[in-house]
């Protein structure tokens, strides 16, 4: 289990070290280098708070009135409606993170995919047929895993910030490299966020095969997941975390920096406490 008071010490940390450097942003999009790749009438869109401070694990969706609403309900989902669940690409779901949005940073799910994303494993994955709410509790950790990964990548750029008393690094990476390769093959961040999200399948009682044809669908950054599995997730992790540390999409080495992303064997079941809020309707940019 992810430790919450952990968690919110690094958010306490980086809160301090920025107003040590003069940079303690408001809560909202003002200074948010993804506000140039996003569609802010969802991103920023009313939301609300589903689970903070719970242990997410498949068990304990169980006691959630959420889970079991859309189950009841998920015979009655048109799956031919053109709602897509490629996470960030169709804002199935992204993550705010809590360097520019600390009121509400965390996972960020659009309802009306939730609940298709459930109404298709429901019919077409073969682990979750005729399952209504295993179908419902696959479809949170199809989006949780992904979006997950995010923050993962945000904490181990705190971490190297920590050390570094440079509260710019995470900045400077969404600035120069991931806004500059998002949507794109050489979005690696994307790419491993998939890979972590397949090696959790069984996890999320998803097929396989099924989540693996899924996924590769998805497009340009998501598809390349394919590159990152087994050992080369670690390869590709190290990637990553020197475009972070450089703030270059092209760094001059990939060091052995994965320690710091405190990722457990994909074979472990583990339940992290995130903040995880709904958006039912999106709406204009107008602040939180």
């Amino acid at each position: 289990m992810e430790n919450q008071y952990t968690a919110y010490e690094i958010i306490l940390a980086i809160k301090k070290l920025q107003e040590n450097n003069g940079k303690s942003p408001k809560d909202g999009k003002s200074s948010d280098p993804i506000m140039e790749i996003v569609t802010p009438q969802w991103y920023y869109s009313s939301s609300y708070e589903v689970f903070n401070d719970v242990e997410l694990t498949w068990e304990n969706l169980d006691r959630f009135n959420l889970v079991h609403d859309i189950a009841n309900n998920i015979h009655k989902v048109d799956i031919k409606l053109m709602i897509k669940g490629n996470f960030e690409k169709s804002f199935a779901s992204w993550y705010l993170s809590y360097h520019y949005s600390p009121l509400k940073w965390g996972i960020h799910v659009r309802m009306a995919a939730l609940v298709m994303i459930a109404a298709r494993f429901n019919r077409s994955c073969p682990s979750l047929v005729f399952k209504p709410v295993n179908s419902v509790k696959a479809a949170f950790f199809y989006l949780f895993n992904h979006t997950l990964f995010h923050h993962i990548t945000e904490n181990a750029s705190s971490m190297m910030e920590l050390i570094s008393s440079d509260p710019n690094i995470y900045g400077r990476y969404l600035c120069n490299v991931y806004t500059q390769v998002f949507n794109s093959s050489n979005c690696i961040e994307e790419s491993l966020a998939n890979s972590y999200l397949f090696q959790r399948a069984k996890q999320s009682h998803i097929s396989t095969k099924y989540l693996k044809a899924e996924l590769l669908g998805q497009g340009a950054g998501y598809e390349e997941f394919v590159k990152y599995l087994c050992l080369d997730f670690q390869k590709g992790n190290r990637v990553l975390l020197s475009q972070i540390r450089e703030g270059n999409i092209n760094p001059s080495s990939a060091e052995p920096l994965e320690q710091i992303m405190n990722i457990p064997d994909s074979q472990i079941s583990r339940g992290y406490r995130i903040p995880v809020w709904i958006h039912e309707q999106a709406n204009p940019a107008k602040g939180f």
